[in-house]
């Protein structure tokens, strides 16, 4: 006769009947219960089962042990194990992400490749509703939307959670029944873990406040999932139609989007999932685009389009006349040599893209001077042409207060070492002595217009998101 437990676990719909299904146990208490669970539906001759296991990399010993006490698991319940190592820390550094985010990408690509290895159907993840609950308080938190307060899915893809529905506090007592022991990984309670936090404030909440605020928050998640779900459609009925393949320079693939400003004139909210979609699409292995990488990337969308460029991580993406082109961010060096700013033409420079205008008559532009990154320098001054490049020893800027080095304005913009020589240095041909602006951060006085004069082109710089590698 199958535990309460089990039961639950059946009726959670996300298990087809007779399914393989590819347990993802850490070791922990929930991930333990599922395996017990599973175990307990497979003998029972619902479904087939196997055990799969991620190491990261991280907490040296305690994760060999972690390891150890998974496969131990696997083979007292007579379950094949399978397993993968990668390197989290390695894989931080290579993508410029955060070691949580590097930890969850090693996992879900090795889970996905040891089901397809073992010809399982799904893979069962253990999350609770709990988490549930915590991941709709994160995401508030950090601004998310509708797609992101709809947190987990029961299922996804190939991966399913069947404890979706289940309280944490149910789920160990369900393992706890079962005499067996589980790993506590210390990182999950660190005061320094915002999901520590606001499990806690969770907790704090349920006892004082509501004792059903971890139902009602997955409820708010099971609604805007539906919507999210609805809006979805929408915006890809939107995108369908406008993307083609294209070849840039050097042949390198490219993404057209056709008639950008229709895309543009949908309603806002619309527009953002539209954009959210593409740039979902475009990178698939990555996690969902943030709320700044989608605003940024939108504003390419909306008539006239301000800036004509933007870079996310791994991403540029370009306005070109009534379309926007996307193409995947190319390894990045510093030129050897000035290089020749074109007016109208965006040059690809470092972590970013510089950006000179059309020269344009005097006036209203002055009334842009003080946006971020960037100047409005008068023609003339200029017209012998700009070259960028990198900074040289000795470099110094002419400014309000007299002359100072770059170094000591890059630093105190809090532009990290080591990207500073690559920083852009905007200088007068044709000896590219002469700096006019230190991109972003302070142009000479001398170059700047003014109300006299009679014509100005705007320089802009929109830097990549956040610069944390360094050039080659």
């Amino acid at each position: 006769m199958l535990s309460p437990f089990a039961r639950r676990l059946a009726a959670s719909g996300v298990l087809p009947p007779g399914a393989s299904v590819l347990a993802a146990c850490s070791g922990g208490a929930d991930s333990v219960a599922l395996v017990l669970g599973l175990d307990e539906l497979r003998r029972d001759g619902l479904i087939r089962a196997s055990v799969a296991h991620v190491h990261h990399g991280l907490r040296g010993a305690a994760a060999d042990a972690d390891l150890a006490a998974v496969r131990s698991l696997a083979a007292s319940l007579g379950l094949a194990f399978h397993h993968r190592s990668g390197d989290a820390s390695g894989e931080a550094a290579r993508r410029r992400k955060g070691l949580e985010e590097a930890a969850r990408f090693i996992r879900r690509q090795a889970l996905e490749e040891m089901r397809a290895e073992a010809g399982c159907d799904v893979v069962a993840l253990a999350h609770s509703a709990d988490d549930q609950a915590e991941t709709v308080l994160l995401r508030l938190l950090r601004g998310s939307g509708a797609e992101g307060l709809s947190a987990m899915p029961g299922r996804n893809g190939n991966f399913v959670r069947p404890m979706l529905a289940m309280r944490r506090s149910d789920v160990r007592a369900a393992v706890s029944a079962a005499g067996i022991g589980w790993a506590s990984d210390e990182t999950n309670w660190s005061p320094a873990s915002a999901r520590a936090l606001v499990r806690e404030l969770l907790g704090r909440l349920e006892s004082s406040l509501d004792e059903r605020v971890v139902e009602r928050l997955c409820e708010t998640a099971d609604q805007l999932r539906d919507e999210s779900a609805w809006m979805e459609a929408q915006a890809r009925a939107l995108l369908t139609g406008r993307l083609t393949a294209d070849a840039g320079p050097e042949g390198l693939p490219l993404t057209r989007v056709r008639d950008a400003d229709a895309i543009g004139a949908a309603p806002a909210p619309l527009r953002r999932r539209a954009v959210r979609m593409l740039l979902r699409d475009l990178r698939p292995a990555e996690p969902p685009p943030t709320s700044d990488a989608v605003r940024r990337a939108a504003r390419l969308f909306e008539p006239p389009p301000r800036p004509s460029a933007a870079l996310l991580a791994g991403l540029v993406l370009r306005r070109a006349g009534k379309d926007v082109v996307a193409g995947a961010e190319r390894p990045w060096r510093i030129p050897s040599e000035p290089v020749l700013l074109q007016p109208g033409m965006p040059l690809r420079w470092a972590g970013g893209v510089l950006e000179l205008g059309l020269p344009q008559s005097g006036g209203s532009a002055l009334d842009h001077d003080d946006l971020p990154g960037r100047v409005i320098l008068d023609a003339e001054a200029v017209a012998a042409g700009l070259l960028v490049r990198g900074r040289r020893p000795g470099d110094a800027l002419e400014g309000r207060r007299g002359r100072r080095r770059l170094g000591e304005l890059l630093a105190r913009a809090g532009i990290p070492a080591a990207w500073r020589d690559a920083h852009p240095v905007v200088c007068l041909a044709p000896e590219a002595a002469t700096i006019v602006w230190l991109a972003g951060l302070q142009a000479d006085p001398r170059f700047r217009a003014a109300a006299s004069s009679q014509r100005v082109v705007e320089l802009s710089w929109i830097p990549a998101e956040p610069p944390t590698g360094a050039p080659e």
